[in-house]
């Protein structure tokens, strides 16, 4: 803990933080699996807001409720799987990814010439969906989650 005396003010650190173990990056990774399998689970639809009456007091007032769109969760979440994958990666996934971000930007920028940009997130997801499908090849074909603690 750290005081100065003439502002008052005092800087402590948080007991918890960095005392978990976040585990191995191969159980990290699958439990980010574990979250896009739940995004997966719910409708991909666009983010709304909905109402709800909500009672204060003796009067009702309207309470908004932000849902998120799924679908970018998604697509977010395959992204970064990509991002902490790419150091294990191999060659062949690596010219994968190269060729599928230059197929990525093209279909963007043809999109958005005459659309609105909510009409490429259902694209994105779909290529989202490609990129996931050769994740999951490159598991198997580097032997990723070999081992005891994944071994059958």
């Amino acid at each position: 803990m750290v005081s100065n005396k003439n502002t008052g003010i005092e800087i402590i650190e948080d007991e918890g933080y960095g005392t978990r173990d976040p585990g191995s990056i191969k159980k990290i990774i699958l439990r980010h699996i574990s979250r896009i399998a739940d995004i997966c689970c719910k409708e991909f639809v666009p983010s709304f807001y909905e109402k709800r009456p909500v009672k204060v007091g003796d009067g009702i007032a309207i309470a908004e409720i932000y849902h998120p769109d799924m679908r970018e969760a998604y697509s977010n979440a395959v992204d970064f799987l990509c991002d902490v994958m790419f150091p294990s990666s191999d060659d062949k996934f690596k010219i994968f990814l190269e060729e599928w971000k230059e197929k990525s930007k093209k279909k963007k920028d043809e999109m958005l010439k005459d659309k609105d940009e909510d009409e490429w997130i259902p694209e994105r997801q779909l290529l989202a969906r490609e990129l996931f499908q050769e994740i999951n090849i490159l598991f198997e074909r580097i032997a990723f989650f070999e081992g005891e603690e994944y071994g059958e």
